[in-house]
């Protein structure tokens, strides 16, 4: 009799410590990263084209096992990532970030890195970085339009006037093809400063139109290049 109990209660004890190893296998909680971005928005404070905007997203794993960023990607070319591809539990990360402003001047900037990682929870998300890019210099217009008939005299002044925080002097103007346009720059002095003055000439004898880039080289550092495009559309005459 004795052993007939003692067996029921060794099956009893085998069956709830299988129920117990059970339930714990599906509801207790297992090994895995948690991601923490103290900061997914960065606004920079205003810079001159051509300037490089530089900022560290700190990321943070505050799950039990390491946590994986399998992927940092930029939206487009002018801004480069460099990244922690592994970081232990309980520790701390960064996603550095470089935009490059060149071309952007006038503009409110906005870029986004798409980054994917192996926590189950949250295993995409977006990074921004965005702020205001001052132009090098005041250019008028920024792009210089060549339309008219074949025959006409076609031309497009552009005025140039750099920037009191950013001075320099126009050392090159370099066409990109030059095949249907020429372009004469004059240097005037004002009271403020230099101005700068590029005529552009339309020498495309018929219908057609045509797509350029003059490029002017500077003095300065932070804007060595300057670009105005050029369009050209020349029609039939009357």
């Amino acid at each position: 009799m004795r052993i007939k109990i003692f067996s029921v209660f060794l099956i009893l004890f085998f069956i709830i410590l299988f129920w117990y190893g059970s339930y714990h296998a599906k509801t207790g909680t297992s090994a895995s990263p948690h991601i923490y971005i103290p900061g997914e928005y960065y606004e920079f404070s205003p810079v001159i084209e051509g300037e490089e905007v530089r900022h560290d997203f700190v990321v943070l794993n505050k799950g039990t096992s390491e946590l994986d960023l399998r992927e940092v990607k930029p939206d487009c070319g002018c801004t480069t990532v460099s990244y922690s591809r592994q970081i232990p539990p309980g520790g701390e990360g960064k996603i550095a970030i470089k935009l490059d402003t060149g071309s952007y001047g006038g503009q409110h900037v906005t870029k986004t890195i798409f980054v994917r990682t192996n926590d189950k929870n949250q295993p995409d998300f977006e990074l921004v970085i965005s702020g205001k890019v001052e132009p090098v210099a005041d250019i008028n217009p920024t792009e210089a339009n060549l339309t008219g008939n074949v025959g006409e005299k076609i031309k497009q002044t552009v005025t140039i006037v750099p920037r009191s925080d950013n001075r320099f002097r126009i050392l090159e103007v370099k066409a990109e093809k030059g095949d249907n346009i020429r372009f004469d720059l004059a240097e005037m002095d004002q009271p403020n400063g230099i101005k700068y003055r590029l005529t552009i000439y339309n020498m495309k004898q018929e219908k057609g139109w045509y797509i350029d880039n003059i490029y002017l080289k500077t003095s300065s550092k932070k804007s060595p290049v300057l670009k105005v495009r050029v369009l050209g559309y020349i029609r039939h005459g009357l």
